[in-house]
């Protein structure tokens, strides 16, 4: 998916940012703005993978003051793409960088769910379906068709940018690139962001998004093919789950895991002892306590292993440790 990147003035520093409908950009900064405000548009587009490397660059620009002109900005971000991994061609010069002011008394025109307290409610509902989860954008169309919405690809994109814009979701490059130095050397490593793949299962092809060769990963392409240019669309988690996740003691907590491995998993008893003892031992990395309680009860184990038969649901029991884990 292509995107923009624009940059926003904001209590005398400029932020960089991401859109895809500039329409629900220019109502949010007016509203948290309180309606005066000025934008830096970048065109051409950028694929997503490309963008969001851009905009991070830029965020960590010394050139952030309010006095940068849009010459001065224009030479930072020339001079930062071409030193950086993308080919000429992707931003080809001279690109367009555009000075947007709005005043409080402009009219924001808004379309999509500013409006429609009713989409509003079934917008929510969607949040709520992405809690936990992580979906392509084909994947999110799929989602709203399941919930018997036929909204517009406008409105779609007014109602994810507005999401994104507001913290309720993240948007992710499906391809991680991730820059490491250690002795004097610099490597670039690639990362699935659905499936954790790392650099061995990526593979290159061209691709006219981002118009150079750009990486998908082949570990998970049954589920659909994730490149650098794809969009992730990630749900927060539940409080539930939060909460859940960040339990570290072995006293009090080890009632309510039975009950949520029970009552939110429906693990079967042999299950949710199997599942409680994977909980323990990840419980032993956060309180000494519980790590010398977990290795007087197992003989100071430093792995834990869930062995049974095929069909007897390992896989069920692993879903409450997945989830704890990410947040340890």
């Amino acid at each position: 998916m292509n995107v923009f990147v624009y940059g926003v003035l904001d209590n005398g520093q400029w932020y960089w940012e991401i859109t895809f409908d500039l329409r629900a950009d220019f109502l949010f900064w007016h509203e948290r703005l309180q309606g005066a405000y000025q934008l830096m548009l970048l065109e051409p587009d950028l694929s997503l993978g490309q963008a969001m490397w851009l905009k991070n660059q830029l965020a960590a620009s010394s050139r952030r003051a309010a006095n940068a002109t849009n010459d001065k900005w224009r030479e930072e971000i020339q001079r930062t793409w071409e030193s950086g991994p993308y080919s000429r061609s992707a931003l080809p010069a001279p690109f367009k960088l555009t000075l947007i002011k709005k005043g409080r008394n402009d009219d924001i025109v808004s379309i999509g769910l500013h409006n429609h307290n009713g989409d509003k409610k079934e917008f929510q509902k969607l949040l709520d379906k992405l809690q936990g989860r992580s979906l392509l954008l084909e994947e999110w169309k799929q989602l709203q068709q399941t919930q018997g919405l036929q909204w517009s690809e406008a409105t779609q994109r007014y109602c994810l940018q507005t999401a994104y814009l507001r913290q309720t979701i993240h948007l992710l490059p499906g391809i991680k690139r991730i820059e490491r130095a250690a002795w004097g050397k610099s490597t670039v490593q690639y990362q699935c962001q659905r499936c954790g793949s790392s650099q061995e299962r990526m593979h290159w092809s061209h691709c006219h998004q981002c118009r150079e060769l750009c990486p998908y990963c082949e570990e998970c392409l049954t589920m659909g093919r994730v490149r650098s240019c794809s969009m992730l669309i990630q749900g927060q988690a539940s409080q539930e789950d939060k909460d859940y996740a960040h339990q570290g003691s072995m006293v009090t907590p080890e009632l309510n895991w039975k009950k949520h491995l029970v009552a939110y998993w429906g693990l079967s008893p042999a299950q949710t002892e199997a599942s409680l003892a994977g909980l323990r031992f990840l419980a032993q990395d956060r309180n000494k306590d519980s790590r010398e309680h977990f290795a007087k009860r197992n003989k100071g184990a430093q792995h834990f292993l869930i062995w049974a038969v095929t069909g007897a649901g390992k896989t069920e029991m692993i879903f409450p440790l997945s989830i704890r884990t990410p947040f340890n």
